[in-house]
């Protein structure tokens, strides 16, 4: 989530060093909640949206790297393809008219990309998945040449033992294999983040699970993928097929789905989610170490928030302290 000092993890010395680490953050969690540390009594809300850019056949223009130099604006970051980048906007306190001057953020936002585009004989669109996009397109000669994205695809690959396999069924039916994770790239999306007190989180995250069926169901927009007319929402079979880190050498052994609800709702604390993530999710990366911390410094959570990047719940948590 956002973390580019990453490499792949290949040694065991390199695994015990990153899981002692991510055990060091679940104690700092811990204290933090105990102490009372993260910020409460306010709401806020944020949101990132996610792009395309196309050329003047609609087809993905690979012009993200140097629209975001020009742009030199923090708001905005690098995705997974060179045709996606992503806006960020800043977090309002969430009263009054919070979602109109959201919507004005993401306009001015928007209306930035669009110049800098023009300019590079492109343009922005905003959609589920490029209908235009082909498999081509996915060659890893497009992916962001940063080594997050190139570590997190190796890492990937060497867990797998093979290529990446799909098999979508809708109206029509998509099979096929591909040697990159740019399968990803074709997902993009409008996310809202929503600060609420930790005291409040477990009843809240468990509503949030409760709804977000019928939200999705009510919000579908990507039915089409190389010209095949396959779910509604298409966007959630690339995911968690791209995401599958099933070996195919050895595919009877059990491996839980990294994209899911979980398995149970929350009982107790916000702890319980990164426990679960901890006992059945590997890591395929790792940060390069920053320096030793006590278990109850809270400045540095970075393994959580890798591990937390590599998996898919459809509703995630991040954290604000104080």
């Amino acid at each position: 989530m956002g973390a580019m000092d990453v490499f792949v993890v290949e040694t065991k010395e390199q695994r015990k060093t990153f899981v002692t680490a991510i055990l060091n953050d679940m104690k700092a969690l811990e204290y933090m909640l105990d102490k009372g540390m993260f910020e409460s009594g306010i709401a806020r809300i944020g949101a990132e949206q996610e792009l395309c850019f196309v050329d003047r056949y609609y087809r993905p223009a690979m012009v993200g790297l140097e629209i975001l130099k020009e742009l030199d604006d923090p708001h905005f970051t690098t995705e997974l393809a060179k045709f996606n980048i992503e806006a960020n906007l800043d977090p309002l306190i969430f009263s009054g008219n919070a979602l109109r001057m959201m919507e004005q953020h993401l306009t001015t936002l928007l209306d930035k990309v669009e110049l800098m585009a023009q300019r590079h004989n492109a343009q922005m669109v905003l959609t589920g998945i490029l209908p235009t996009i082909r498999k081509a397109d996915l060659d890893f000669a497009n992916i962001t040449p940063y080594d997050r994205y190139r570590a997190l695809n190796d890492a990937m690959m060497k867990m797998r033992g093979g290529d990446f396999e799909f098999n979508i069924k809708g109206t029509d039916e998509l099979i096929t294999k591909h040697n990159t994770m740019l399968f990803e790239a074709c997902n993009t999306s409008f996310q809202i983040h929503l600060q609420i007190d930790a005291d409040n989180f477990v009843d809240q995250y468990n509503w949030a699970q409760a709804i977000a069926g019928p939200v999705l169901a009510a919000s579908t927009n990507s039915p089409l993928l190389f010209g095949r007319r396959l779910w509604e929402e298409s966007r959630i079979a690339v995911f968690e097929q791209t995401v599958d880190l099933k070996n195919l050498n050895n595919p009877e052994r059990e491996i839980k789905s990294r994209v899911e609800f979980g398995t149970d709702w929350l009982k107790e604390s916000v702890t319980e989610i990164f426990k679960y993530d901890i006992a059945y999710y590997k890591l395929p990366s790792h940060r390069k170490p920053l320096r030793a911390i006590r278990p109850y410094d809270h400045r540095r959570d970075g393994q959580h928030r890798l591990l937390a990047g590599t998996d898919g719940w459809d509703a995630r948590l991040c954290k604000r302290n104080r």
